[in-house]
């Protein structure tokens, strides 16, 4: 249910998220959001044609579904878990962060090489999984496990109890949480999360992008030494976008499975 909720939100918003890796990689000067963002996607169709915008969509389809199915599914697993140790109450904030960050961990077996290999077909022009999986080497291939811990653990403990917690308050009780109920509360905390844990996207994207390996401490402070603290959050409109979309209708396609199957 997760993998087929993950695959239909990332259909939506994967022009979206192709613009801001090419954002962040090389931003465009002297730009407001908007201008930028069109500026960018223009470049990529006149270069590449309109499937530009959907350069490595194929292989990031299959990354993002045992991705999303592990998130999600080990986020539900340990909050069930606490859960049936006393049923009849609300899980307390500490049980709802260990289920978010437990989930934020395991995810990265999955996250880390799927992102590095989207990130580099997202940024290359006719090339396939394989011929980026040999550039990258296997060894190569868990770049970024850092910058990916520091951006998606943090995402998974504000995401997901803050999620559980909206929609509990956007549900009349809890037997009937309406369908808007997930699709709002995913867009909002997915939004407010996704902004929050900008920089360490960000600084994912300027390690797996290079060629050599470059710590995570060096990548930060080569940012803030050429560009300033402030770049740190590049391209944080179009995460908020990617983000707070993708996960509305991550958490109400899921939200809506559940139900069918229950």
């Amino acid at each position: 249910m997760a993998a087929t909720s993950g695959v239909s939100g990332m259909s939506v918003v994967y022009p979206i998220d192709i613009i801001k890796t090419q954002l962040q990689a090389s931003p465009v000067q002297n730009m407001g959001f908007i201008r930028s963002v069109i500026s960018t996607g223009r470049s990529i169709v006149t270069s590449s044609g309109v499937s530009g915008l959907w350069r490595g969509f194929a292989a990031a389809a299959v990354g993002i579904a045992p991705e999303k199915g592990i998130t999600i599914g080990v986020n539900d697993g340990m909050r069930d878990y606490y859960l049936s140790k006393h049923p009849n109450q609300k899980l307390s904030l500490r049980e709802e962060i260990s289920s978010g960050t437990t989930a934020g961990v395991v995810q990265l077996i999955v996250t880390v090489p799927y992102e590095h290999v989207k990130i580099k077909l997202q940024l290359s022009t006719g090339k396939t999984v394989t011929d980026i999986v040999k550039e990258i080497g296997v060894r190569n291939l868990y770049r970024g496990f850092l910058a990916t811990f520091l951006r998606d653990v943090p995402f998974c403990v504000i995401f997901f109890p803050l999620y559980s917690n909206l929609k509990t308050a956007l549900s009349r009780n809890a037997q009937e949480e309406p369908f808007h109920a997930g699709l709002l509360a995913g867009m909002i905390s997915g939004t407010f999360a996704g902004i929050i844990t900008t920089p360490g996207d960000m600084v994912k994207t300027t390690i797996q992008r290079g060629d050599g390996g470059v710590s995570t401490l060096t990548a930060i402070r080569r940012v803030i030494r050429t560009e300033g603290s402030g770049a740190l959050f590049r391209g944080w409109n179009t995460r908020a976008m990617i983000v707070g979309i993708s996960y509305a209708l991550i958490s109400s396609v899921f939200e809506f499975q559940k139900r069918m199957l229950s």
